[in-house]
């Protein structure tokens, strides 16, 4: 009994560690860049599935006008709203920007664009939003683990379940053992 509950157990572990991290299944980041017109500029950071990237993130962005005034790059700072948004947390100045986010993890995005800051006083030219396609790298092995456990539709709640029956499992047996050897 106790070479089958440890067969069992062995299997089971040997499943899980092999389970194919969820962000596996996202593939690589693409970025968008965002502005209000009027100076705030934000970016967010999707899988190329359309999933937003809901873990921690390593992201800078920086801004030259065409007047030549340079910013950053700065650090982004996510805004912990599980849509992927990165806040930049300056605003930008009356002019035309050009700006470049960088994602460096989970995973590699790369994001361009030119912005439009209004004069205080004149009319916003209004919000724009440049959607850059995805980079060819891959996701770290990093994001996978931590994505598994936190991205909505992966298979963690699945891993519990299965570990938990094998707890019980264990437990039982175990019981079972010690029943055995207790009888004469």
């Amino acid at each position: 009994m106790l070479r089958r509950i440890v067969v069992l157990v062995v299997s089971v572990a040997a499943a899980l560690a092999a389970w194919p991290g969820a962000a596996a299944g996202h593939g690589s980041a693409s970025l968008t860049i965002h502005s209000d017109g009027l100076g705030s500029v934000w970016v967010t950071a999707t899988w190329t599935d359309g999933h937003p990237i809901a873990v921690p993130m390593a992201a800078a962005l920086s801004a030259t006008s065409r007047a030549g005034t340079r910013i950053g790059p700065a650090p982004l700072r996510s805004a912990h709203d599980g849509a992927g948004t990165l806040t930049f947390d300056q605003r930008l100045t009356p002019g035309e920007w050009a700006i470049v986010a960088d994602l460096a993890s989970p995973a590699i995005g790369h994001c361009e664009a030119s912005i439009q800051v209004a004069d205080r006083g004149s009319a916003p030219p209004g919000a724009s939003q440049i959607r850059c396609a995805p980079s060819d790298q891959p996701v770290n092995d990093d994001a996978r683990e931590t994505t598994m456990s936190t991205s909505k539709g992966s298979g963690w709640p699945v891993a519990l379940a299965v570990g938990l029956g094998l707890l019980v499992a264990a437990g039982a047996g175990l019981a079972i053992i010690r029943r055995r050897r207790a009888l004469p």
